[in-house]
């Protein structure tokens, strides 16, 4: 939403997002607002993969990085449906039994209670997108607690 103001016999524009908040031409003013990688939350999991927090709420936004070889291991959410978006790389999903190749710009709904795991068997890093929603934290039922296929 744009707002213009007179000051001093000049027009000022004042650009709001969704909350408010009020974002500025001048450099560095809206730094904050900006998530990246290098100013999110970071975490390491697995075998040496790293997550980043992009957004925590109602949702949760991750970015993932798996190296070469590695994998997750397998569990569900009770609570939480997830939905999986590759950036680059290739990685194998398994969901319910069923096993899935997904490469750059693909993606895969996991509804919950649905046991499921992510691998890349591939020679090079697969970065991704996981959105959950509700969040994940508490949701997590790890394979020693599934019930047998």
């Amino acid at each position: 939403m744009e707002n213009t103001a007179t000051k001093s016999g000049r027009k000022v524009m004042h650009m709001w997002i969704k909350y408010g908040r009020k974002l500025s031409t001048k450099r560095g003013v809206a730094d904050d607002l900006k998530i990246s990688k290098q100013n999110a939350e970071h975490y390491v999991w697995g075998d040496g993969c790293d997550g980043w927090y992009l957004h925590k709420g109602d949702e949760t936004i991750i970015h993932e990085r798996m190296p070469p070889g590695t994998s997750e291991e397998r569990h569900l959410h009770e609570r939480a449906a997830q939905f999986f978006f590759i950036l680059t790389g290739q990685v194998v999903m398994e969901t319910d039994g069923e096993w899935l190749e997904l490469g750059p710009q693909e993606g895969l709904r996991i509804a919950p209670g649905t046991p499921h795991c992510i691998h890349n068997r591939s020679h090079d890093a697969a970065e991704f997108l996981v959105i959950s929603k509700p969040g994940t934290k508490g949701d997590r039922i790890p394979r020693e607690e599934l019930k047998p296929d």
